[in-house]
């Protein structure tokens, strides 16, 4: 006869197995990042694998198998290394390693689901919309970074740009007028101080902001936000609105 410890030793392992499962499965919100970055359900739109792979290099740090059938785009498949065990252990992003993805490099649809409302939208402007007539944000969102006309990871709970395949942080928005609201994160409030660094840290007195209708981050009527380099890997680097090498705006999404 078996062990009755080993059966409740095994249940365990079981439990934790698919706990690890649904925590790495909620840590890759693909709709999301993909929604955020202007890819959205459409019946008239299609999209390239590029542009597909932007996004997971963006927010995952690794390219992801894109998977089509009949040119529609029905799953995504992530990669990871791993360091100790399935339940404990570190999960490494990793690319794709022998399968790659079915989807074309161009044209690929991706439909809305069967009862949702449909869509007839277009790729993202890249052109300056003026500033402060956007619909403002609400409740909690990241804050991407955009450079050079591409999504390119986002904003972490200090303030600062962080190199791709990193955690974004939460921005809480606070409304303070019909177009304009503050924003703090877990560090504390958002601000832009007098030499143009932005912020979030406790103490600070929050800045009003406001987006325009590319759903950029406005301060002072202009959605022209700098810092000094594009980061990679864990590197940080400042934002501010006064001057940097690389030029960047803040596209609120979904968190």
């Amino acid at each position: 006869m078996a062990n009755a410890g080993t059966f409740r030793d095994f249940e365990q392992e079981v439990v934790e197995f698919f706990q690890r499962a649904v925590s790495l499965f909620k840590s890759l919100p693909t709709y999301d990042w993909l929604s955020a970055a202007g890819i959205v359900p459409s019946t008239s739109a299609t999209y390239t694998l590029a542009q597909l792979q932007q996004v997971a290099n963006a927010r995952f740090g690794q390219d992801a198998i894109w998977n089509c059938r009949s040119g529609e785009l029905n799953e995504v498949w992530y990669g990871y290394t791993t360091q100790g065990t399935v339940t404990s252990g570190t999960f490494n992003p990793a690319g794709p390693d022998g399968t790659k993805s079915t989807c074309p490099s161009t044209g690929i649809k991706y439909l809305p689901k069967s009862g949702s409302t449909t869509t007839t939208t277009s790729s993202p402007p890249t052109s300056t919309a003026p500033a402060g007539t956007g619909a403002k944000p609400s409740g909690t969102v990241f804050m991407n970074v955009i450079s050079n006309g591409n999504l390119n990871s986002c904003l972490i709970s200090t303030g600062k740009w962080i190199g791709s395949g990193n955690t974004c942080a939460g921005y809480s928005i606070t409304s303070v007028g019909t177009s304009t609201f503050t924003m703090r994160t877990s560090k504390g409030p958002c601000n832009v101080s007098n030499t143009g660094v932005f912020s979030c840290v406790a103490g600070a007195s929050a800045t009003t902001f406001s987006v325009n209708s590319n759903s950029e981050l406005v301060y002072g009527g202009s959605a022209n936000f700098h810092a000094p380099s594009v980061p990679s890997g864990s590197t940080q680097v400042v934002v501010s609105t006064s001057s940097g090498a690389q030029n960047i705006r803040l596209q609120y999404g979904s968190a």
